[in-house]
């Protein structure tokens, strides 16, 4: 079978891949999309966002059925209007999670219910710059996530906590609970930025989710193509058949994908399209 044919997902992940510097996706992205699906080959978002947090040009798209949400906690599926997959963390690792953290400085973004939430109380400018809270993540909570009053709360209450991200003061304390997390192994803990963690179960991840989802189709592993840029893609890209890095990704990335592409301003979808599709 010609290698440009046989492809039947592409599993690609948002924020410095299918979207530009900006966080939005561009025209010619979106082209590619709609090409792909004339092909029979379907794009599947891929992201470590809370459905909430799913560009609007994806969500209205009539081109994308499937969104692999919270690094794979949660598959979406737009046409029955439910999550077909989910991997919600139970009660008891919630509170194993909070007494990990309880002693440092930090941050929390909880995804529950496809919706990202976070506490009001300390959403504050001088807060966020203590917990090294990036512009990129502000502006994804600013425009599309949800305040509450009182975090610890909220997590008690709940019961389809799907991932929570949190952001620390200094990389000593982000280090210790992330092997704290690991070192359990109910939890995976992976980094989309340089000062948090986000955490949820070790029968999630992204590349967990994708080969559960591509079974469900009746698609085999061979028939994937996987493209990141991070720390949170590895196991997606381990889980396809062709494995794609940016080339803003990180150098380890890069290390165990079988090609690296264009950047992310250059319209990766379009690029693949155009190498491996077409």
């Amino acid at each position: 079978m010609d290698d440009k044919k046989k492809y039947k997902i592409v599993a690609s992940d948002l924020d410095g891949t299918l979207l530009n510097t900006d966080q939005k996706i561009s025209a010619e992205n979106l082209a590619a999309i709609k090409e792909m699906c004339r092909l029979g080959v379907q794009l599947v978002p891929t992201t470590g966002r809370a459905l909430c947090e799913m560009p609007e040009a994806l969500l209205a798209s009539d081109d994308v059925r499937y969104y692999i949400t919270s690094n794979g906690t949660a598959v979406w599926d737009k046409e029955q209007e439910k999550m077909i997959l989910t991997h919600y963390i139970p009660e008891d690792t919630v509170a194993f999670i909070t007494e990990t953290v309880k002693p440092y400085a930090s941050y929390w973004l909880v995804h529950e219910g496809g919706v990202n939430h976070y506490d009001r109380a300390l959403h504050t400018p001088a807060y966020l710059d203590k917990c090294n809270v990036g512009q990129a993540f502000r502006n994804i909570v600013e425009t599309m996530a949800k305040g509450i009053d009182g975090m610890d709360a909220f997590l008690k209450a709940s019961k389809a906590i799907e991932m929570i991200c949190i952001f620390f003061e200094d990389h000593r304390a982000l280090e210790a609970c992330k092997r704290t997390f690991i070192e359990s192994g109910k939890l995976r803990a992976v980094q989309s930025d340089e000062y948090n963690i986000e955490i949820f179960m070790s029968s999630a991840g992204k590349g967990n989710a994708l080969a559960a989802f591509a079974k469900m189709l009746g698609v085999d592993t061979s028939e994937v193509i996987a493209v990141g840029d991070s720390d949170n893609d590895k196991t997606l890209l381990a889980s396809a058949g062709l494995s794609l890095a940016m080339e803003n990704a990180a150098d380890d990335l890069k290390a165990i994908a079988d090609k690296t592409i264009c950047n992310n301003n250059e319209h990766s979808a379009k690029y693949i399209l155009e190498n491996f599709l077409k």
